[in-house]
């Protein structure tokens, strides 16, 4: 596997990280209008954790990617 192959899965979970986090706009406008309260901070809460996951996923993905692209010998420059 080389590191565009690693690129191109990359974006499985970026497209995870839009679809998981689309639920907050609608979250963070009751927060504005409403205030900070448990019945607003709680759904956000959970939405944002839900997220995290993918974009640590997407973090591993990008170092493992530019682990492979980096050849043992060549010059780094």
């Amino acid at each position: 596997m080389e590191g565009t192959d690693v690129g191109g899965v990359i974006f499985v979970p970026a497209i995870a990280i839009d679809i998981a986090f689309r639920p907050v706009e609608p979250l963070l406008m009751a927060l504005v209008q409403q205030g900070s309260s448990d019945e607003n901070e709680i759904p956000l809460h959970l939405t944002m954790d839900r997220t995290r996951l993918f974009v640590q996923i997407t973090h591993v993905l990008l170092f493992v990617a530019s682990w492979l692209g980096v050849t043992p010998g060549e010059p780094l420059l």
